[in-house]
């Protein structure tokens, strides 16, 4: 089955997102995973011992877990957290079938905003799925009423 590479980006007590990205190579993960942080910023950087983030260790402090010498955490140093995530993202992307790959990001983006918003109260949650004021329904621009 051909999968689109999915990159998960979890803080510890912190924000979740899953990345939809057009290949694994390091060049792409490193765009994405710094496109809203910058390197110095990042107090510590877990990943599992996959080739493509081997470059990290130039950029932040990065650590890894060796899953295939079944190695699952050291320590503070784990990625438990955001296989967990997969792990109620694929039951939740299953209920979906037969969309292209070049869709994934529409369903990546509609997952990362009801697990953002998961703990609101319902009225505040609510809110925030409500397209903004000077936006119709449809999304198309409506003017002031006179």
């Amino acid at each position: 089955m051909d999968k689109p590479p999915i990159l998960g980006v979890v803080q510890r007590e912190g924000f979740v997102r899953l990345i939809p990205i057009a290949d694994a190579a390091a060049r792409t993960v490193l765009r994405h995973l710094f496109k809203n942080s910058k390197p110095d910023e990042i107090e510590a950087l877990y990943t599992d011992d996959y080739p493509s983030y081997n470059f990290l260790d130039g950029f932040t402090p990065h650590e890894t877990v060796n899953h295939s010498m079944g190695e699952y955490a050291r320590g503070k140093v784990h990625i438990n957290t955001v296989e967990a995530e997969f792990s109620v993202f694929r039951p939740w992307n299953a209920t979906f079938r037969g969309y292209s790959k070049e869709e994934i990001r529409l369903y990546i983006a509609q997952y990362n905003h009801l697990r953002k918003t998961r703990q609101m109260k319902k009225g505040r949650k609510n809110i925030s799925n409500a397209p903004p004021k000077s936006q119709s329904m449809t999304g198309k621009q409506t003017l002031p009423h006179e």
